[in-house]
């Protein structure tokens, strides 16, 4: 029967642990979604991005900006360095554009990547004047599944363009390109510093006070599909050598829009309605999210578990055991009372005796010897007791040893002495 639990019991755990793994490593599937987020380890996320800023400049600091950039100025006290933005979009407050063009104008330098040039960084650069429409304000674009992007500068440029072959799960997708429009929003001052297709611009900066602002407008080649590559991370290598060594401020919270959260309070209680997980039910939804699944999964898991074992024969009560005593006490009170009912007082006292020997064995670690005074002196010294008084119990102690017949007088005495030495030893 117990082997028989024992199988049931291993069936179950082995099916849980096979649930665990099909979970973990058989739903794994590769998310090709350009997606601008250093949570995820996607082909097209800017984790390798990250973590190589981290580690590019040694002797200089990397901060992230999470909540705004002006927070983070102010907690750095206004370190010089570069700032770096890598997003789909640049979705900066007014108060964060002031103090990035404050930031570049003191002798910093920024770079900003996104699929189209910030409207509102460009707007307040060139407040309108020699400013181009709409149109071309969000540049021309073109489609193809692959480019070849370079570099201008004559020591940075790659011996070979480097090409961009967007893949996909199954083969190669077509993806929108981005240019800075020409003539460079209307002869605006955008020097171009590296190009795509060997005929437009998708890399330029714009002096402004004592800095630059550098723009490119193909993220998707900074994230970890082309850093991978030896061409991605010599064509990474040669953007970042447009910016000076120097601390870096990594921008998150500019891929974020700012909402007004004032307004959503008060929305917030009309907006309380149960979620719609559609015609196929939440159970679905639930399938469809990983960490959900686990969690589904490992509860089902759990309940199987409870049936399993809640449903055997409950084991019976286990009965209380007694604490063991010590029944040495009741055995020497026996004994005792054994000799002084037959009257043999030299027996009942030997045995007094040898407790007594115990009792110094174990508390002073002295054993009894044939040399008394020697005894006597050490004994004296550890328990604090007269040596006369110790010298009186081993001298009846060899009186009553030696002798045929105890009386009750001296086995008084000789019991006294002994208790005299227990009340008062230390």
């Amino acid at each position: 029967m117990k082997n028989k639990n024992g199988i049931i019991f291993g069936g179950i755990v082995l099916l849980l642990l096979v649930v665990l793994l099909v979970i973990r490593y058989g739903n794994k599937k590769v998310n090709w979604i350009e997606r601008y987020s250093e949570d995820q380890k996607g082909p097209y996320t800017p984790f390798l991005a990250k973590k190589i800023l981290k580690d590019y400049y040694p002797n200089h600091h990397f901060y992230e900006v999470k909540k705004s950039f002006a927070h983070r100025l102010k907690k750095t006290h206004h370190a010089p360095g570069n700032y770096f933005f890598l997003g789909y979009q640049y979705f900066a407050t007014e108060e964060a554009v002031d103090t990035l063009l404050q930031f570049v104008s003191e002798g910093n330098n920024a770079f900003i990547a996104t699929k189209e040039l910030p409207y509102r960084l460009i707007f307040r650069l060139f407040g309108g004047q020699a400013f181009c429409d709409k149109s071309d304000y969000q540049g021309n674009r073109f489609r193809d599944s692959i480019v070849y992007v370079n570099l201008l500068h004559p020591q940075l440029r790659l011996q070979e363009d480097f090409q961009v072959e967007v893949a996909g799960r199954f083969e190669d997708q077509w993806h929108t390109w981005n240019i800075i429009p020409t003539p460079y929003l209307c002869e605006s001052g955008i020097h171009p510093v590296g190009t795509i297709n060997n005929k437009y611009v998708n890399f330029g900066f714009l002096p402004y006070g004592k800095g630059r602002i550098y723009f490119h407008t193909d993220p998707i080649v900074f994230t970890n599909y082309f850093l991978l590559q030896e061409a991605g991370k010599k064509y990474f290598d040669g953007v970042m050598a447009h910016l000076p060594e120097g601390n870096i401020y990594y921008d998150l919270a500019a891929r974020t829009p700012k909402y007004d959260w004032n307004r959503r309070r008060r929305d917030r209680g009309s907006n309380r309605r149960t979620p719609s997980f559609g015609n196929e039910g939440p159970l679905t939804y639930i399938l469809s999210q990983r960490s959900l699944a686990t969690a589904w999964y490992l509860l089902l898991a759990a309940g199987l578990l409870y049936l399993t074992f809640r449903g055997k024969r409950k084991q019976r009560v286990i009965p209380i055991v007694e604490k063991n005593e010590n029944t040495s006490l009741v055995f020497i009170q026996n004994i005792s009372n054994l000799y002084f009912q037959q009257g043999n007082n030299k027996q009942l006292s030997l045995q007094k005796f040898t407790h007594f020997q115990d009792f110094v064995r174990n508390k002073y670690a002295l054993n009894f010897k044939k040399d008394k005074a020697d005894f006597a002196k050490k004994l004296a010294q550890k328990s604090g007791i007269p040596v006369d008084k110790i010298n009186e119990i081993l001298t009846i102690h060899q009186n009553i040893h030696s002798s045929t017949f105890l009386s009750d007088e001296t086995m008084t005495r000789f019991h006294l002495a002994i208790n005299h030495f227990y009340q008062h030893c230390k």
